[in-house]
């Protein structure tokens, strides 16, 4: 993997249980990889006597003073702090580019829909995935390339590869350094972060021909799974909406909130050159 590159796996409460760390491993990635965790972590002495060495430390207090949370009255048990704190260490450690990887994903797999059918194989190999996504980033004027979750398929080549992208980055992420991705709202940080980003013509997506795994919501322990079964899909979505109000509502449905999304109106929309009209300043 290239020297200018690493992985940062945000990880909180799961000392014993690294699926992250252990399937890079597996694959036999080559590249620098972090675990990041927090200094107020129960569980931080375990982590510094498991992975002492490719350990990273941040002060969740501090970084909680400084981000829009969105919200007054906040859980500390969220991802955003861990999320904003990669980018301080990817300078400190002077890398071009990083990955941010939740610590809980099993595989990654390749989808193909070129024959009209989903098929799908793991992929053994993610050093050589990840160093495409490098060389796509470095030649085209991204801020943030994920992998999407693997349930984002349902519906087969028609609802999902014929799309081309996704407008989604969760789990899996890279970014530049240069000019990364700030995170924001405590809970649903990188829906709302990316529905605020593409506002203002920021590039953030997932292409619909990789994925990946993680265990069934709500089965593992640790992480943020607390704060969210503390919260609800109401207080989630309007994390979102208070970034875009314009684009996002909350819509009640079969006894729960829903978020929906105005796709026309969450994109910016540029105008061909064709209809520009000259000034006329006489």
């Amino acid at each position: 993997m290239r020297k200018d590159t690493a992985v940062f796996i945000i990880t909180h409460g799961r000392a014993e249980k690294q699926l992250t760390l252990d399937l890079l491993r597996q694959s036999e990635y080559s590249g620098k990889i972090y675990l990041v965790v927090d200094n107020k972590d129960e569980q931080l002495s375990e982590y510094k006597k498991k992975y002492g060495d490719v350990l990273l430390v941040f002060d969740k207090k501090k970084y909680a003073k400084g981000i829009d949370t969105h919200i007054n009255s906040f859980s500390m048990n969220s991802a955003l702090f861990a999320r904003n704190a990669c980018i301080d260490f990817a300078r400190q450690l002077t890398f071009k580019y990083y990955f941010v990887c939740d610590d809980d994903i099993k595989c990654v797999k390749f989808k193909d829909g070129r024959a009209g059918k989903l098929k799908t194989q793991v992929a053994k190999n993610i050093e050589r995935i990840f160093s495409a996504m490098v060389r796509y980033m470095e030649n085209a004027p991204l801020q943030e390339l994920g992998i999407i979750p693997d349930n984002t398929y349902i519906g087969g080549v028609n609802n999902s590869v014929k799309r081309g992208v996704k407008w989604n980055v969760c789990q899996i992420a890279l970014f530049k350094t240069a000019s990364p991705v700030t995170f924001k709202s405590i809970m649903w940080e990188d829906v709302a972060t990316l529905s605020r980003d593409i506002k203002t013509g920021k590039i953030e997506f997932s292409p619909m021909f990789l994925s990946q795994c993680t265990p069934a919501n709500g089965t593992n322990e640790g992480g943020c799974k607390k704060m969210y079964e503390n919260s609800s899909d109401y207080a989630n979505s309007f994390m979102v909406l208070l970034d875009r109000p314009d684009a996002i509502k909350i819509e009640f449905k079969k006894g729960k909130f829903m978020m929906r999304s105005n796709h026309a109106a969450m994109h910016p929309c540029i105008i061909h050159e064709r209809y520009r009209k000259e000034r006329d300043d006489a």
